[in-house]
């Protein structure tokens, strides 16, 4: 669900979805996020966030609870493709929403996906 967040919803909500589903223990000893962070203030409250868990880190580090504490490992993995791919992508995109939006609303099964200008107009 938290793939496609961050094209159709804020900042805030994207922020608020993955840390409420973080806190599920199956996470407890990882995750990978795919997509994130995609914007400057998701980017700020990441480091945020990896700064608080440092800081609790080190405030537990000698304690019997330490063990819930450990210190954040991040892993970061840039993927750059040309301009000309990333256009062929969203255009990709824009068609694919394009036509599950018309089996849609010629069936009346099924949701309507947001059709982005960016992902219809080359330019």
């Amino acid at each position: 669900a938290l793939k496609n967040a961050g094209s159709m919803v804020g900042d805030r909500e994207v922020l608020g979805l993955l840390l409420n589903e973080l806190l599920d223990p199956k996470y407890h000893d990882g995750v990978i996020v795919d997509g994130f962070p995609r914007t400057k203030p998701q980017a700020e409250c990441l480091r945020l966030f990896y700064q608080a868990m440092l800081t609790l880190h080190s405030e537990y580090r000698s304690t019997p609870l330490a063990r819930h504490f450990r210190k954040p490992q991040f892993r970061i993995a840039l993927l750059f493709v040309s301009e000309d791919v990333s256009v062929d992508r969203q255009l990709k995109r824009g068609r694919e929403i394009v036509e599950q939006n018309r089996v849609v609303r010629e069936s009346g099964v099924g949701t309507l996906q947001e059709e982005r200008a960016t992902d219809l107009d080359p330019a």
